[in-house]
């Protein structure tokens, strides 16, 4: 949270931890006031002390699951909010049941609908990969502090052993130039907690407020093992919103859906969905006695097959791109556990032989500092392979729909 929030927290928690200390013990009477022995005549009746409710204890924010932020970023997505409104204000022709009238109209409805599940989708996305670039800066500052600290207790120490003459492995400008790049991050990391804070509350249509409290860990168990990218590969392609208006868009194509189609392809590309009935048809229209909706059917069809096939390439590279990563990354994040494992047992023997009388606390302290280095590690490892993950759920296109929001 921002300091000014966190010092408001601490100031209200001494506040009324102070008050309850005083009610606690009653009102005392004031100094110049007499007080009458026990039992005497005309004896005042005692005042009862106020009546007070006890202050209510400063509790910890609960934490923001990462699927709050992602169905919020859904539904409070300003093109798809946009999209689905039009949609909605479609109204198919009076009197046009089961008429060509009325089945373009529906068919305009589902394009609409799922271009609202494809922006959706991508806003879920954006929110997503800032939540988790946000938990990777709030769970680093701690250990930065903790790195920093320990840092400052290693300088002290070395001043202590090179005033005592003994010999020290550690040049102190080695220690001065950890110190400051350990402030240096611990400056970044506040501006990036700072920001990103302002940017994930957008992002998921929240209000202005204090920075949203991420949850303790990362999410699943990550394995360093390859993934099912082919598995990944075949569900994007079936559920991208985009691909499946495309589908639509071919299977239900004719002469009163022409301009539906077209207006989708002009949004891919303005080249795309012109009338280019005189180029393909010249010479044949009469030989072969097509009307001209049906040249100009074909010629759609042909563009939407082209931009089908080339979207449904895209997202099989986006699929398999951020899965190779996500895979890399959860090795790299098991190898940077196994460092911090092997970390940790040095502190713990340093510390054990300090107990018996041969430790050395600048020893210690450097070791805290690599434990906490190491720590920082597997938090940015696991960050970055949920930030993968986000990715190859947004390029399958499924964000949305697990927060109840696919077309249908």
């Amino acid at each position: 949270m921002p300091k000014t929030f966190r010092t408001a927290v601490v100031l209200i928690g001494a506040i009324c931890a102070g008050r309850s200390a005083t009610l606690a013990h009653g009102s005392l009477p004031p100094v110049s006031a007499p007080v009458a022995p026990a039992g005497s005549a005309g004896e005042p009746e005692p005042i009862p002390p106020p009546h007070t409710t006890p202050p209510r204890p400063v509790v910890a924010p609960v934490a923001t699951p990462p699927q709050d932020i992602q169905c919020g970023a859904a539904r409070a997505s300003s093109s798809g909010r946009l999209l689905a409104a039009e949609r909605s204000a479609v109204q198919s022709p009076r009197h046009a049941l089961r008429t060509a009238a009325h089945r373009a109209a529906n068919v305009r409805r589902a394009a609409l609908g799922l271009a609202a599940e494809e922006a959706r989708n991508r806003d879920a996305g954006i929110a997503l990969e800032l939540y988790w670039s946000l938990a990777e800066a709030v769970h680093s500052r701690p250990l930065i502090t903790e790195s920093l600290a320990a840092t400052d207790a290693a300088v002290v120490d070395r001043g202590t052993l090179a005033a005592r003459g003994l010999e020290v492995p550690v040049d102190p400008a080695t220690l001065d130039i950890r110190r400051l790049a350990l402030a240096d991050g611990l400056i970044a990391v506040d501006a990036a907690v700072d920001t990103l804070s302002i940017a994930v509350r957008q992002a998921a249509g929240l209000p202005p407020g204090p920075m949203i409290p991420v949850q303790p860990g990362f999410e699943g168990e990550w394995t360093s093992g390859p993934p099912d990218v082919e598995r990944l590969v075949r569900e994007g392609l079936a559920s991208k919103p985009e691909l499946r208006m495309l589908r639509m868009l071919l299977a239900n194509l004719d002469a009163e859906t022409l301009d539906v189609a077209r207006t989708v392809l002009g949004q891919a590309n303005p080249a795309l969905g012109g009338k280019d009935c005189e180029r393909c048809c010249r010479g044949h229209v009469k030989l072969l006695r097509h009307r001209q909706s049906d040249c100009e059917v074909a010629a759609v069809a042909r563009q939407l097959r082209q931009l089908l096939g080339d979207r449904e390439a895209a997202v099989e590279a986006d699929v398999r791109r951020a899965a190779r990563l996500g895979a890399a990354e959860a090795e790299r994040a098991g190898n940077a556990t196994h460092r911090l494992e092997v970390a940790t047992r040095a502190l713990a023997d340093l510390r054990g032989k300090q107990t018996a009388g041969e430790g050395d606390a600048f020893a210690i302290h450097l070791a805290e500092v690599e434990v906490a280095k190491e720590r920082r590690a597997v938090v940015e490892r696991l960050a970055m392979w949920e930030r993968h993950r986000v990715q190859v759920w947004a390029a399958q296109g499924v964000l949305a729909a697990r927060c109840g929001l696919a077309c249908h």
